[in-house]
């Protein structure tokens, strides 16, 4: 038997508790939770870092944000709009259920066009990409597609862009959203999971780093973003909230110290 069990963020380790997210599992780990830690995942700041990555058009930092404006416009570019200061939401990640695709593309239908534009770039399923490539058919001058993994791509994307929409079904822990607050991109994601642990509601908070919603449906999806469009339209509180999301961090150094205590707590018998 296992002497410890651990997941990628603590909020998990409380979802696959539950008859939802445990897949079967959840009475064998409900009976063992003493036995249970959730410990967050980070991330690579020496690859995620809008000061150093060469991937961008211009670096940036929290105190100069110029760069990030020569990222979304080389971004809008590819994409062949122009500017208008709509809002630019970006998607990038695996083209699987589990990361909201059916409760994203319904939601679009009512965002799109006359409150926002949004640039997709990920690959999987090819239900999705098919549905996804309609989709953008339909929407060419407001939604833009890129259906191949590319990692420059995955890297514009996060600089560039206004907003990160993430509406995971269930999400383990979850990089993109601590990735797209590295470049001040602000995230608005789904309460679950390791999602529910690394943003803050901003609405709710002056510390606040992105905008959460609870079910799982494209009108709560909705609803938060255009709690974010709100924001997003006045420019000081917008300067605070992406100020807020780059001061963020999600350095493998705590959690690799929280590891070493586990660890050593096995070793001495304290666990």
């Amino acid at each position: 038997a296992a002497y410890a069990i651990t997941t990628v963020s603590p909020n998990y380790s409380w979802d696959i508790q539950t008859e939802d997210g445990g897949f079967g599992l959840h009475g064998v780990l409900s009976e063992n939770k003493h036995k249970l830690r959730g410990i967050l995942n980070g991330i690579d700041y020496d690859i995620w870092n809008p000061k150093k990555d060469q991937s961008i058009p211009a670096p940036f930092n929290r105190d100069d944000l110029s760069g990030k404006k020569k990222c979304k416009k080389k971004l809008m570019e590819l994409c062949g709009w122009a500017d208008d200061n709509k809002p630019l939401l970006v998607f990038v990640g695996r083209l699987v259920e589990q990361k909201g695709i059916d409760i994203l593309l319904p939601a679009l239908d009512w965002l799109l066009v006359e409150n926002c534009r949004m640039v997709l770039v990920g690959s999987g399923q090819a239900y999705y990409t098919d549905q996804i490539q309609s989709f953008a058919e339909r929407y060419r001058d407001y939604f833009f597609a890129y259906t191949e993994f590319n990692e420059d791509m995955a890297h514009l994307a996060y600089a560039g862009g206004d907003m990160l929409v993430m509406p995971s079904l269930f999400e383990p822990c979850g990089l993109s959203q601590m990735i797209a607050m590295s470049y001040g991109t602000v995230p608005i994601v789904r309460a679950t999971g390791g999602l529910a642990d690394t943003v803050i509601d901003f609405d709710g908070s002056a510390d606040g780093t992105g905008f959460l919603f609870s079910d799982y449906s494209a009108e709560e999806l909705s609803d938060a973003v255009f709690r974010a469009i709100k924001a997003y339209n006045n420019p000081k509180k917008w300067n605070e909230l992406v100020r807020n999301c780059m001061q963020a961090d999600f350095s493998w150094d705590a959690s690799a110290q929280t590891y070493h205590q586990l660890y050593q707590a096995l070793r001495d018998g304290d666990f």
